[in-house]
């Protein structure tokens, strides 16, 4: 996979998938943005009227339980994310390559992240299906900027860095417990950042 930002709630929303999916190499933009609950933006609301019952809120506190399922995944032996130093890698391409049966790819405008794949409201994404030979030809590309084959002049291997550990240390901090006085703080920081 090829992503410029990836959240916890896309993992959630595939999290199924993902666990069987076998070996996973991801090529992320920017590693940092793990630290943000949705790197694609807050909802507008965080209610919606259910009936004439009442209102209902429509982000339950999930966050926690979330960073922890995404941190044991990334965890794994099979699973590797590595970043391009010094560059902004804003690409965003899903490739799969089956153990019986012939490869797939889809690219376009979606992140990983729950509005990119979809599972949220506020984006049109365009994607495109790519036929078998660009299929091989997008396999070429993700390899030598992998590192597995001999790297494009534009991307020398010394410029790729290993992601995980950045990865996994925002995670952690996600899914920690924190100290009523931080959140306080927290708060206060987010209502009067501008003053």
């Amino acid at each position: 996979m090829v992503s410029a930002y990836f959240s916890i709630y896309a993992h959630q929303h595939l999290s199924a998938q993902l666990e069987r999916a076998g070996a996973f190499r991801f090529l992320f933009g920017d590693p940092r943005s793990v630290g943000n609950v949705d790197p694609g933006g807050a909802p507008s609301k965080n209610f919606h009227i259910r009936d004439e019952s009442g209102l209902e809120i429509a982000e339950t506190l999930r966050q926690k339980y979330a960073a922890k399922q995404c941190e044991e995944w990334v965890k794994r032996d099979d699973v590797d994310i590595r970043t391009v130093r010094g560059e902004f890698l804003h690409g965003k391409m899903f490739h799969i390559l089956p153990k019986d049966g012939d490869p797939a790819a889809v690219c376009g405008s979606s992140n990983f992240t729950a509005r990119g794949l979809g599972f949220g409201r506020g984006n049109r994404e365009l994607n495109l299906v790519a036929d078998p030979e660009t299929c091989e030809e997008l396999q070429i590309w993700f390899d030598r900027v992998w590192g597995a084959r001999r790297p494009p002049p534009s991307v020398p291997r010394a410029r790729l860095l290993d992601a995980k550990p950045t990865t996994l240390k925002a995670l952690q901090r996600l899914g920690e417990n924190q100290s009523p006085e931080f959140i306080y703080f927290l708060t206060l920081h987010h209502l009067f950042r501008e003053e």
